[in-house]
């Protein structure tokens, strides 16, 4: 249920998440935890035992506090609260995108920061820039709403939005990436062609845009029909002729995105 932490593969890197109050509730759960103060013991600090059918976990603390074990997300050092529930990004019209997010159980956070790479190169060399922030709202263990827009003017291709979640400390932790397309710098294609039968289409689509791919042969008629759904990332789909009742010759792959489409010619070998 740690929105952000990652499914740890063993025993062995558990650190321990070490939540100090005035008022210590050890009734195992985070919810009643809101004033206090949150630590992290490192699994480098911790001391992970087989015993019976599991382990337990051996580590100094100078005081008695609620203890929960966890892996301490991708950067080993976060502990458990703020839980992300959701975080979008959405075309508001030609120009515009909206961002949006959803927490729980969020304690001791300091802001959260909009950050946003501008086309597919600054995306694969990790370019991003920040275009706003929102202090948190405050300690709660229930759901709490932002949103932000991006009102930046012109946007071209694709841009790919994160959020950066600040803690009062300065430790920090970022959502997954949302892409969202004004012009796509990837071109769509087909390839190999001509090919033994098996052809791969390279797209690049919204997030959620439905992506139909029908493929015709010489005589008009429709053999194969392929439907998914575009991720807002650069997509290959597998298109796979090489089966003996789709015979060596000239076919047509039509595909369709929203009020995008592109025909391609294939050639079957």
């Amino acid at each position: 249920g740690c929105g952000v932490c990652s499914k740890p593969t063993m025993a062995y890197e558990l650190g321990v998440t070490k939540y100090s109050d005035a008022d210590i509730n050890e009734d195992g759960t985070l919810a009643n935890n809101i004033t206090g103060i949150y630590q992290f013991i490192t699994r480098a600090k911790t001391r992970i035992v087989p015993f019976d059918k599991g382990y337990y976990a051996e580590y100094k603390v100078k005081d008695f506090s609620e203890f929960w074990l966890n892996n301490g997300w991708l950067n080993g050092i976060t502990p458990l609260p703020l839980k992300l529930l959701s975080f979008t990004a959405r075309k508001q019209n030609s120009n515009d995108v909206l961002l949006e997010w959803t927490t729980t159980e969020e304690f001791d956070v300091n802001r959260f920061e909009v950050e946003v790479a501008k086309s597919n190169t600054d995306y694969q060399q990790s370019r991003f820039v920040n275009i706003g922030q929102l202090i948190s709202q405050g300690n709660s263990p229930g759901e709490q709403r932002y949103s932000l827009p991006d009102l930046e003017n012109n946007k071209t291709g694709v841009r790919y939005y994160r959020l950066k979640m600040i803690d009062n400390d300065g430790r920090f932790t970022w959502s997954p990436v949302r892409p969202v397309s004004f012009s796509s710098d990837v071109p769509w294609q087909v390839f190999p062609n001509p090919s033994a039968g098996l052809f791969n289409l390279v797209l690049q689509e919204n997030d959620g845009e439905t992506l139909t791919v029908k493929v015709y042969d010489g005589t008009g008629r429709m053999v194969k029909e392929i439907k998914q759904t575009a991720t807002g990332f650069v997509q290959k789909i597998p298109v796979d002729l090489h089966v003996a009742n789709y015979a060596p010759g000239l076919y047509l792959l039509e595909v369709s995105a929203g009020e995008r489409k592109q025909s391609f010619r294939l050639v079957k070998q």
